[in-house]
């Protein structure tokens, strides 16, 4: 979000406050204003940043939420798969946002890997270790689509190596994947899946 947009919203925030009658409720600015910094600071994507969002069935969110919930408590690795348009990425994000986890970090598996390609090109601004660093420290991290990649040996070891730090550092990881679960041990390997 850039900063004209940030300061039109707190504009209207604002403005909303002044104009509300003694008697109207006002929305909690402070609520929103959260909301849009975590989805700012963690990357999510825009499709994904309304932080009003209610499940259109609370029963079937409730279950999936709870667990996705505790494992994220309990510092582990969750696997969101199934077949595209389930709302694996909107649980994720929504996990995230309601235990309001400043330092998550939310990225496409395939964009963590061109940003380390980009690493290789002469000027580069960052190298590969300070970028898995940033991602290997980040409270929660979110990978997104891990189908799509190339499935190199390279890019297998730099996603077992970062999987692997978190995990060591009980940092809670979210892989979210279009595989059905009997896919999800070839295409991420036995390393990260015994995890």
């Amino acid at each position: 979000m850039s900063s004209n947009n940030f300061e039109s919203l707190i504009g209207n925030l604002e403005k909303q406050i002044q104009s509300a009658p003694d008697n109207r409720p006002v929305a909690d600015t402070t609520k929103v204003l959260r909301s849009v910094e975590f989805a700012t600071n963690a990357g999510i994507p825009l499709r994904y940043r309304d932080s009003n969002w209610i499940p259109s069935d609370r029963d079937d969110w409730k279950t999936p939420y709870l667990k996705a919930r505790k494992v994220i408590g309990d510092s582990g690795i969750l696997s969101l798969i199934g077949g595209r348009g389930t709302g694996k990425t909107r649980l994720a994000i929504e996990v995230c946002r309601r235990i309001n986890a400043k330092g998550t970090r939310y990225m496409a598996a395939m964009d963590v890997f061109l940003r380390l390609q980009a690493c290789f090109r002469k000027g580069a601004m960052e190298t590969e270790l300070t970028v898995l660093q940033e991602l290997s420290r980040a409270k929660i991290l979110i990978l997104d689509e891990v189908q799509e990649r190339g499935n190199t040996e390279w890019e297998d070891r730099v996603l077992t190596h970062l999987i692997d730090k978190r995990y060591g550092s009980m940092l809670p990881t979210i892989l979210i994947a279009n595989l059905k679960p009997s896919e999800l041990r070839d295409r991420l390997g036995a390393s990260i899946i015994d995890r």
